[in-house]
């Protein structure tokens, strides 16, 4: 299906950089950010706003699977300020792709910045090297 372009094919992602949802458009495609609450609530102490609303791409998977050639995933989520995701949220994100033999990917331009987050602030991962 990655061959695949043009109109009512879908890209979701957890926040599509400018020139990325430039892009996909000039393609005829969609671009679907599927902001985490914690990014649209300016209330938040989240350390990881850039996470993805899971749930949200679970819906649109179970309505609209066929449309979508592949996901997208920003490290660090650039279009919502650059923040960080968690690591427990791409593995939800992996999965439920791989479910639907719909490939991943990844936008990694600040995963060094995303890895330390993660080493500081998520459960679990305080004791992780980060290899500099």
């Amino acid at each position: 299906m990655i061959g695949r372009l043009g109109p009512g094919l879908i890209i979701p992602g957890n926040g599509h950089f400018d020139t990325t949802q430039a892009n996909i458009r000039r393609n005829n495609i969609q671009p679907m950010n599927l902001f985490s609450a914690e990014l649209m609530d300016e209330r938040s102490a989240s350390h990881f706003k850039g996470d993805m609303d899971v749930e949200r791409f679970k819906k649109l998977l179970e309505r609209s699977h066929s449309k979508i050639p592949l996901s997208y995933l920003t490290i660090t989520n650039n279009t919502g300020g650059g923040q960080p995701f968690r690591w427990k949220i791409s593995g939800r994100f992996s999965e439920l792709s791989h479910n639907y033999e719909i490939p991943l990917f990844f936008d990694a331009c600040r995963f060094a910045e995303n890895a330390w987050f993660i080493q500081q602030f998520e459960q679990g991962y305080g004791s992780k090297d980060i290899k500099r």
